[in-house]
């Protein structure tokens, strides 16, 4: 039986009908009909998806192949910044509003858990001016999302001069929203050596199921080693600061149709 949820459609702009037919009923045939100005797919069997445009909401099948926890590893803020003329260190604050709405698609979607991959140990080796915009970046995007009630937990080595002060007190998940991880001064050495204590340092963080990365990179650059481990890989040439909705929106598409055996 099918469970209908209602979603608070977005002021993105991107409003799609989508008509896709469910598994067949054990017995008959389904006949759908498909009124395309109002959006509207119905079949003999009583399953619909309706999607209403005009009063700005959208009422939709709920999908048991939407990832629970996705990460992100949002690349290409420097080679933006180059593209336009502008100085390296300046990408990073393209990089913030960008994140924001991508927050809120997580939510509108359904996405239990998201995690971000802000700055790593890697990182502070870069000149000063782009440690400084990189940090001051990652503080406020945390503290915006944090008011808009994330639960926010900051993964990373606070005992570190590189770690910004004000996020220490993230260090230990704070709200009741969707969980948000936030990579920040993290290093997966760091992160492993935890076990030698009985746990990961990013213990509280769950198993990953997708995870999309920005900028064109193959490669997990030591994301959460450990809740990888099962996760699908999507990649988008374009760089972070460009990102537009549909890249999220076809990532979901394409691991819906990923068969997610688990090594069973």
């Amino acid at each position: 039986m099918f469970k209908l949820s209602i979603v608070k459609e977005s002021h993105y702009g991107r409003h799609k009908a989508f008509h896709s037919t469910p598994s067949a009923p054990t017995s008959g045939s389904p006949t759908w009909t498909k009124v395309k100005n109002n959006h509207v797919a119905v079949n003999a069997f009583g399953w619909c998806r309706i999607v209403l445009h005009h009063v700005g909401i959208r009422i939709a099948m709920a999908k048991n192949n939407i990832p629970r926890h996705v990460g992100f590893i949002p690349d290409g803020n420097r080679r933006w910044a180059i593209d336009h003329g502008l100085p390296k260190e300046t990408g990073y604050a393209h990089g913030i509003n960008p994140g924001f709405l991508l927050y809120e698609l997580c939510k509108e979607y359904g996405i239990k858990e998201a995690s971000i991959y802000c700055f790593t140990q890697d990182n502070t080796k870069r000149p000063s001016i782009q440690k400084q915009a990189f940090s001051e970046a990652s503080v406020a995007f945390a503290l915006e999302i944090a008011r808009r009630g994330a639960a926010l937990l900051v993964v990373g080595d606070e005992t570190s001069t590189q770690f910004p002060k004000e996020l220490i007190k993230f260090r230990q998940r704070q709200g009741d929203g969707i969980k948000v991880n936030l990579l920040v001064n993290y290093g997966w050495e760091w992160d492993l050596v935890g076990l030698k204590n009985g746990g990961l340092r990013s213990e509280d963080v769950s198993r990953l199921d997708l995870i999309i990365r920005w900028g064109g990179g193959r490669r997990l650059s030591g994301f959460l080693p450990v809740q990888s481990v099962y996760a699908d890989f999507y990649v988008r040439d374009e760089y972070w600061p460009d990102f537009d909705p549909q890249h999220f929106e076809q990532a979901l598409a394409w691991y819906k149709k990923q068969d997610q055996t688990l090594g069973g």
